[in-house]
């Protein structure tokens, strides 16, 4: 039976639901599962991954994300150095809409964990030695600043973190740039049609042209959408208005007809409806409920 761990393992914070290794393994690492998101980035050596039935070689510069329901681990370890970033995604990246609006940043942190390459563990991002010392720097000023745990050191090691994450979500889609056309995978792809929702959502959006981003038919790429996100295309973006809406609900004085129309919706009614059935209270309960609660 796999070993399980939980951020608590590694004295992360509820409040703050982040941590980081940099080690050296001297011996394998038997597989394991987490609940939580990690971000790994090879820093030198060689190892074999380990991860859903299958093995992979791994070397400096490899960078690739796992989702806490697959176990891996690594094998055949030689002078590996690693850095280990742990965190719940909902906490740390769900709000940053910049970042999620980069087709790389769909691909590496959200697709590729999800939706292994028939051909193997080839589509990760492969960092070349300029870029791989590069971010070697940025790891260690990040690593610096999570374990000097200084006044006010969430903020900055979230920004560090969201800093870090944006420029490997930009190394994988010009890694996949580079290859042309021809060489997009289904899974950038189908990342490029996510991208170009999160970036629009607050616009009028056809499925259609969400579609023709991932080159396929309206019909397919809603089956394969769901598939993949685990909702339609249509609830997606209904989830990305309600969630926008209630952020400016919390962080501003706009009317609700406005909040409506800046989220997307030409109806407040069908804003007022979607938002009761997301978040269980309508746009305006919603609202004094938070103000309350930062009153106490």
């Amino acid at each position: 039976m796999k070993k399980r761990y939980t951020l608590s393992d590694f004295d992360a914070g509820t409040e703050f639901p982040f941590c980081m290794h940099i080690a050296r393994l001297a011996g394998d690492f038997q597989a394991h599962e987490h609940t939580f998101t990690e971000l790994v980035i090879i820093l030198d050596g060689r190892a074999v991954h380990q991860v859903g039935g299958a093995e992979y070689p791994l070397r400096a510069g490899d960078v690739f994300v796992v989702h806490g329901r697959e176990g891996h681990g690594f094998a055949a370890v030689e002078g590996l150095h690693l850095c280990n970033i742990m965190f719940d995604s909902d906490s740390v990246i769900r709000e940053s809409d910049e970042l999620r609006a980069l087709s790389g940043f769909q691909s590496l942190f959200v697709l590729e964990p999800r939706y292994p390459s028939p051909g193997g563990f080839q589509s990760r991002l492969v960092l070349n030695a300029t870029s791989l010392n590069f971010v070697r720097e940025e790891v260690s000023r990040l690593y610096e600043e999570f374990t000097a745990r200084e006044s006010g050191f969430q903020g900055v090691v979230k920004a560090y973190f969201l800093a870090l994450a944006a420029y490997l979500s930009r190394q994988y889609a010009r890694q996949y740039a580079a290859q042309g056309e021809t060489g997009l995978s289904h899974v950038h792809r189908l990342a490029e049609a996510a991208a170009f929702i999160e970036a629009n959502y607050t616009e009028p959006i056809r499925l259609a042209d969400a579609a023709a981003k991932a080159h396929v038919s309206v019909r397919h790429f809603i089956r394969v959408f769901k598939e993949k996100y685990r909702e339609t295309p249509a609830s997606y973006i209904i989830q990305l208005r309600v969630r926008h809406a209630a952020r400016l609900l919390r962080r501003t004085s706009l009317d609700i007809t406005t909040v409506a129309l800046n989220s997307g919706y030409a109806s407040p009614s069908l804003f007022s409806r979607q938002f009761r059935s997301r978040m269980g209270v309508s746009p305006s309960e919603f609202r004094r409920i938070y103000a309350a609660a930062q009153r106490r």
